[in-house]
């Protein structure tokens, strides 16, 4: 099993080195449709992988809701163990409400800096990315632990892919004593039309994010993915 990693480490760095995509989106809550457009750029060297993912949710009537950025790099460990890898991330964006009012409310997705170790396995048809890290947030100057998984699988001679992440994180939204315990996660199931473009589905749940009430809340999409 070992040598048939190290395989797939050497054929995913030399082959998939770059990777970018755009997704467009097309969602339904309780409340109002958003359109969410987001881009991604994977950027893979013998010896690390850099990792950008940007989302603009464009729910109001008259512009964007919220925009969000994430900034990753893994520093891989191969004379340690070619699974491991030190991650270090940089979090950032901004949010304003929905409501179609005159007077406009908004705030910032606090910033973060993360650093923690990672860990690239296969199960199955699966690649997976579990990755154990500490938060930290500027304008609280607060420390908090943060708990990621990514996943990929392609199955049918790559026609259809299922991938996604889960991330389970500590958070005191005003910096008291209160600490909430953040769950999030995405699977995005797509169809592979051709190399370049993909149609598919996103389910989104959360808890306690941005909204610190016990509910667990349910978010679909359909999409299109254009491959750069």
């Amino acid at each position: 099993m070992k040598k048939y990693y190290i395989l797939f480490l050497i054929v995913f760095v030399t082959i998939s080195s770059f990777s970018q995509n755009l997704q467009l989106h097309y969602g339904y809550t309780e409340n109002n449709n958003y359109a969410l457009a987001r881009f991604e750029y994977l950027k893979a060297r013998e010896k690390s992988i850099t990792y950008l993912y940007t989302d603009f949710d464009i729910g109001r009537f008259d512009g964007m809701h919220q925009a969000y950025v994430e900034l990753s790099h893994k520093f891989l460990l191969p004379r340690i163990d070619e699974r491991l890898n030190i991650h270090v991330e940089y979090d950032d964006g901004l949010m304003i409400n929905r409501d179609r009012e005159d007077v406009t409310v908004g705030t910032p997705i606090r910033r973060s800096y993360l650093t923690g170790l990672g860990f690239r396995g296969q199960i199955g048809e699966f690649i997976v990315s579990p990755t154990l890290l500490f938060k930290y947030y500027d304008a609280y100057n607060q420390l908090d632990y943060q708990f990621t998984l990514r996943w990929r699988g392609d199955f049918f001679s790559e026609k259809l892919t299922l991938s996604g992440f889960l991330d389970l994180w500590t958070y005191s939204p005003n910096n008291n004593e209160t600490k909430y315990l953040v769950f999030r996660t995405q699977i995005q199931f797509w169809y592979n039309i051709i190399d370049e473009l993909s149609v598919g589905t996103q389910f989104e749940v959360n808890q306690h994010y941005f909204i610190y009430d016990d509910k667990f809340r349910v978010l679909g999409t359909v999409a299109l993915k254009w491959n750069m």
